[in-house]
């Protein structure tokens, strides 16, 4: 039953589409059974012939050896020429490897559907190589009396009535096997021919019933191309919707996080202000304080105990002071405003080495880069050099800063134990801080490491050349 749809068109009615796609699966289904059954007939019939092939092949030589045999010993007899002889050798030499592939035929096991022709043809085939036997016994029976001398009884061998129809018989035999193994091969051609006719039916039927299917799937595809086109434009659209949002998101993300960053550099250095101003101002008076307490102690008598006090008291200040000096640094490097990059660089380095007594080695190129810039060199270092010291093992580290035109390297190496990048423990923060802060300034970074073979951090950070 047909159907019209919303645009006017007849379409199949879904009890009709279940109805053809049954009659198609039935179709399919016979299709495969008939090709299977051709194919098993045909294999056979082909086997068929090419057996009735190879017993016409053997046959034929087999005859021909014998006639040449026979034909070898007479002309030996009648001439006594030693050549002859040895072609009757030879020849029966034949004729023995040919009776072999006869027998070898003879032996194989019949294919199923083979028909009484093919086992009236095996059983020709042994009466023949019955009678070539015979054959040969008897031209080797005349030959050896010749041999010994005795000619009267291999003539008389010769001229008996049904030792001369041996090879009558033989002939005979062999003819009727290839007459009738050549009816077997024009039995396969006419199945073959007949297989093609069926085939070319078959294939035909296949194929209009293929268009036919195809004309109705047709429809029905078309009808759904316009339903995914539209659905494929919504989904991109909401994609790019969703990547637009995406975008949105991380570019806020990256200010707030650019802008958190800048408001702890900012509060370390407050931080550092007030330590310096405040707490240095504090403790430089009580340094002053106990100074003169000690002056005033060691005027009087029994002093010793009051002088040791006042001097572990001093000693204590002086650790303090210290402390707030490193506290101070560590927020706020001192050195990387007042005296510049480099300077804080081998400052940093020089002081790295003497606390974690690694051998460190240092290159450092001029380079110009702003106030910003500087301090993610000098944190990205900073970094580096604590995750050294905590976890690579390290004898020497190798920091180098070069100078390449329109971009600085910043490069930390280290001969450690190394680490795997793509398999960090969780909470792993140190190297992503490092990523961060280069990305934050327009830069990149490469963190090249594996076990056993140390760690290699290296970072590209755009210069502020003037234009």
């Amino acid at each position: 039953m047909l159907t019209r749809d919303s645009s006017g068109n007849w379409t199949p009615s879904p009890r009709m589409r279940k109805i053809l796609t049954v009659l198609v699966l039935l179709s399919c289904i016979g299709m495969l059974i008939l090709n299977e059954m051709s194919y098993r007939s045909n294999l056979a019939a082909f086997r068929d012939a090419t057996h009735a092939e190879r017993s016409n092949l053997v046959i034929t030589n087999l005859l021909l050896g014998v006639t040449n045999a026979e034909s070898s010993q007479r002309s030996f007899m009648l001439t006594g020429d030693k050549e002859f002889h040895n072609d009757f050798i030879a020849y029966m030499i034949h004729v023995d490897k040919q009776l072999a592939s006869i027998e070898s035929l003879i032996a194989e096991t019949p294919q199923p559907g083979a028909d009484a022709g093919y086992i009236s043809t095996l059983k020709g085939m042994q009466n023949l190589v019955g009678l070539i036997r015979d054959k040969k016994s008897l031209m080797q029976g005349t030959l050896d009396k010749y041999l010994a001398g005795d000619t009267q009884p291999w003539v008389r061998i010769t001229t008996i009535p049904h030792k001369k129809r041996v090879m009558t018989q033989i002939r005979a035999q062999g003819m009727q096997l290839i007459s009738f193994n050549t009816l077997r091969i024009q039995r396969f051609e006419n199945r073959m021919q007949d297989a093609l006719t069926t085939t070319r039916i078959t294939m035909g039927s296949a194929i209009l019933l293929v268009i036919a299917l195809f004309l109705l799937l047709w429809r029905e595809t078309n009808k759904h191309q316009d339903f995914e086109a539209s659905s494929r434009q919504q989904l991109a659209d909401e994609r790019n919707k969703l990547d637009h949002m995406v975008q949105e998101r991380t570019s806020s993300l990256r200010k707030l996080a650019a802008n958190l960053q800048q408001v702890r550099e900012n509060e370390r250095a407050r931080l550092s202000r007030e330590l310096h101003d405040e707490l240095g101002a504090l403790l430089t008076a009580a340094k002053l304080d106990v100074a003169r307490l000690k002056s005033r102690i060691n005027q009087l008598p029994d002093s010793g105990e009051l002088s040791g006090r006042i001097q572990h008291l001093t000693d204590t200040l002086n650790q303090g002071i210290a402390l707030k000096r490193r506290i101070i640094e560590d927020l706020s490097p001192s050195a990387l405003s007042n005296l510049g990059l480099i300077p804080a660089l081998e400052i940093q380095a020089r002081e790295y080495a003497d606390k974690s007594g690694l051998k460190v080695v240092t290159h450092f190129d001029p380079v110009t880069m702003g106030k910003d810039k500087a301090l993610t060199v000098y944190r990205l270092i900073q970094e580096a050099l604590t995750n050294i010291t905590k976890y690579a093992r390290a004898s020497e580290v190798r920091i180098t800063l070069t100078d390449e035109g329109e971009m600085a390297r910043i490069l930390v190496e280290d001969n450690g134990i190394g680490f795997e990048p793509d398999h960090l423990p969780p909470g792993s923060h140190g190297l992503a801080g490092m990523s961060y802060r280069v990305e934050t300034q327009q830069g990149s970074i490469q963190i090249d490491s594996a076990p056993g073979q140390g760690s290699r951090i290296s970072a590209r950070l755009p210069q502020d050349r003037p234009a």
